[in-house]
């Protein structure tokens, strides 16, 4: 997965690599911002989605 964010001039900018595991896309959840990257395939991916309430659990449990 790659993501990626757009200039003001329209120009794709390559920002970083997602590998087999890794989260994308937690910083929209947590600040409640528009998300400021979009993520392409560049391989048959398999990607789940988890809604806030969801991952407010999951950070709640991981800190206990």
């Amino acid at each position: 997965m790659r993501l990626s964010v757009l200039t003001s001039q329209g120009r794709e900018l390559g920002a970083d690599t997602c590998r087999p595991g890794q989260i994308f896309g937690e910083f929209a959840v947590l600040d409640g911002q528009p998300r400021t990257a979009d993520a392409t395939a560049i391989a048959e991916t398999v990607a789940l989605s988890l809604p806030k309430p969801a991952f407010a659990n999951l950070l709640a449990a991981i800190r206990k």
